[in-house]
């Protein structure tokens, strides 16, 4: 009886009666139909956890690793392809480089030529290439350029005078002064007779130098700079001194940001030679590191590497006179005859500021000859040198610009540029002597030299010179630029 009830004939009947008494405003489904209403409500309900899964917040080690993922890759897109050759990094400055990075953030460019400015003051006077009677040791001078949030300048700098205070605590409580020279004589003070004779000035912020240097009655500060560069006519330096300048080594190792040095750096500066001393490594930090560990100087790598270092720093102070063999003469000529063509590149900023190539090169393979405890310069010397100086050289270029005009000049592009979103600007251009008056209150720049570089910038089809007429008057001459 009860199998006849819930045969499908009388359920399906059952059915149809339900939806006839409710007017078909109601649709009781089959078993079929129910197990499809289901399966679908199943699969609804699977989408919104899911949906409600992905909605979930990553938790803080999840985000900080995001983070520090997109900062690398910013920091890598930054540098482009401005990367330290590997070339450069040779002998034992390579090793101490290989090393420390393993403890800093700071860029290798940083740590190298932080090392070669320290390490080559402490050979002393004795290591030195002669250049017909013109005498090259192994002091340079160095200024990092890197942005301040991004560039680690000054830890990579501190690190590498931290690890050299353990090869030699007396030299870096004696001859690494982190006095600021306020004047020529404030730098000669740096060689009193209690004194070593070989001195590097660690100066966190170049831009004093700079700024200082351009004070009324300072001008002479440059002058001094150049000749303990240069390391001959000594005595000039010591009217009025009552220092032994006899035998003084000079080294220099600053930093400062790409906007202070750009905007620091007059046209006298570069075309005097004063700037063109400097190797000019552009620096950036090489990754993220929130809580960098406290360095122990214990650490097995760190320990053999100093002792490294006081091992062979006697036998390389002891070398003179470094020569050439038949090898590196051929490269050298090779060099040397490069170095030429770029300093006859033409009259621009990254040219003048580039102009001392060679000598700044074969003070380095100096260094790198001295600390292989060798009188003889060879090829694997030189290599690492141009790779420094070719990685030095491209730091310019990223921050002047290949055949940058010089400050004035760039002062006169930069200001139109920044005007020409004005659409009368743009049309008509701005008045001359609202382009002059950019620099009435510029040292050691004067009518004639801006004048001079209008006429530059006219004749390479930067800008162009108009009279166009004004309203009562005579016609005035307007500055605008030449569209590309």
């Amino acid at each position: 009886m009860d199998n006849e009830i819930f045969s499908p004939e009388n359920m399906a009947a059952a059915r149809e009666r339900a939806n006839a008494v409710h007017g078909g405003g109601v649709k009781v489904p089959s078993r079929s139909e129910q197990s499809e209403v289901k399966s679908k409500t199943k699969d609804h309900s699977d989408q919104e956890d899911s949906t409600s899964n992905n909605n979930i917040e990553p938790t803080r080690a999840e985000r900080i690793k995001a983070d520090e993922k997109e900062i690398q890759k910013r920091l890598d897109e930054k540098r482009g392809s401005l990367i330290l050759p590997d070339a450069a990094l040779y002998g034992i400055v390579g090793r101490t480089v290989e090393t420390l990075a393993k403890y800093s953030i700071s860029g290798k460019e940083n740590l190298l030529c932080s090392t070669l400015a320290i390490a080559g003051n402490m050979l002393t006077r004795n290591p030195h290439s002669m250049v017909r009677r013109d005498r090259h040791g192994t002091n340079i001078y160095v200024v990092m350029i890197g942005e301040t949030s991004t560039g680690a300048k000054g830890q990579g700098m501190s690190l590498v005078k931290d690890f050299f205070k353990q090869v030699d605590q007396e030299y870096a409580a004696n001859n690494i002064r982190g006095a600021t020279a306020r004047s020529g004589e404030g730098l000669l003070d740096l060689f009193t007779d209690d004194r070593p004779k070989n001195q590097i000035m660690f100066q966190p912020e170049a831009s004093s130098l700079l700024t200082i240097g351009k004070i009324q009655g300072n001008r002479h500060l440059f002058d001094y700079f150049k000749t303990l560069w240069d390391g001959v006519d000594y005595e000039k330096l010591a009217v009025g001194n009552k220092q032994d300048l006899k035998d003084v080594l000079f080294s220099y190792l600053g930093h400062i940001t790409p906007h202070a040095f750009v905007n620091l750096l007059d046209d006298i500066e570069i075309k005097d030679g004063f700037i063109n001393r400097f190797f000019l490594p552009w620096t950036q930090m090489s990754r993220p590191d929130a809580n960098p560990e406290s360095i122990t100087w214990e650490e097995p790598d760190l320990k053999e590497l100093i002792q490294e270092w006081k091992e062979v720093l006697p036998k390389a102070r002891r070398i003179l006179e470094i020569k050439r063999d038949s090898d590196a003469k051929e490269m050298w000529r090779d060099e040397y005859n490069q170095g030429l063509k770029q300093g006859m590149g033409g009259d621009s900023s990254d040219v003048d500021i580039l102009a001392r190539s060679n000598p700044n090169k074969l003070r380095v393979a100096n260094i790198y000859a001295a600390y292989d405890v060798s009188h003889t310069m060879e090829e694997k010397h030189i290599i690492p040198a141009t790779s420094v100086w070719d990685y030095c050289h491209t730091s310019v270029i990223r921050i002047f610009g290949k055949g940058a005009s010089d400050p004035i000049g760039k002062a006169i592009m930069e200001n139109l540029k920044s005007n020409s979103s004005n659409v009368l600007v743009k049309e008509k251009g701005l008045p001359l002597n609202q382009i002059t008056r950019l620099f009435k209150n510029k040292k050691n720049v004067d009518s004639e030299k801006v004048n001079k570089r209008l006429k530059e910038l006219t004749a390479k089809n930067l800008i162009r010179i108009e009279k166009k007429p004004s309203t009562g008057g005579r016609p005035t001459e307007m500055v605008s630029l030449v569209e590309d």
